[in-house]
């Protein structure tokens, strides 16, 4: 997955095999602004590959380890949002 952002601004996102999307100037909902601003879509599609992967016995798209460095990462900006400094993880 990337995203793009201009300051607090996401204005592109892609996932691998989902067609890429550019978000319009001025069009852009931030993070901060709504933390579901990307939909549902693509949260669907991550389970369904997750469990698709468990009922054909081979490994999941994202791994555990993966998945754990994502979420300290979200963790870190948190807390360095909470705390004005940055955060080293």
């Amino acid at each position: 997955m990337t995203i793009a952002l201009e300051e607090t601004r996401i204005v592109r996102y892609e996932i691998e095999g989902e067609p890429k999307r550019q978000i319009p100037p001025g069009a852009a909902v931030t993070a901060a602004q709504s933390p579901t601003a990307l939909g549902r879509d693509e949260f669907t599609a991550q389970y369904r590959a997750v469990v698709a992967s468990l009922q054909e016995g081979r490994a999941p798209p994202v791994s555990g380890e993966e998945a754990r460095r994502a979420m300290a990462t979200v963790l870190a900006i948190y807390e360095a949002s909470r705390s004005g400094r940055p955060v080293a993880f």
